[in-house]
């Protein structure tokens, strides 16, 4: 394939993200459905209230933090 060819596969490919990209954002700036905000995606948004709405599992939560000591190679 030529070099020419790569670069132009490429060079659409980022236009294409950049184009979907900017057209969410547009539409969730403009209040429609868009799949980068979470208000309007769905139909159950705003009509219950965040007290009625089930809590997540607490193990769903939890990060496990490892020192830095057990994250090397031993030899």
């Amino acid at each position: 394939m030529p070099l020419w060819l790569q670069n132009l596969v490429v060079i659409l490919g980022v236009l294409a993200c950049v184009a979907f990209i900017a057209r969410q954002a547009l539409l969730s700036l403009k209040g429609r459905k868009s799949k980068l905000n979470g208000c309007g995606t769905c139909s159950s948004c705003g009509t219950t209230p965040a007290s009625t709405q089930p809590k997540p599992a607490a193990s769903s939560n939890r990060v496990a933090m490892i020192p830095l000591e057990m994250l090397s190679r031993k030899r």
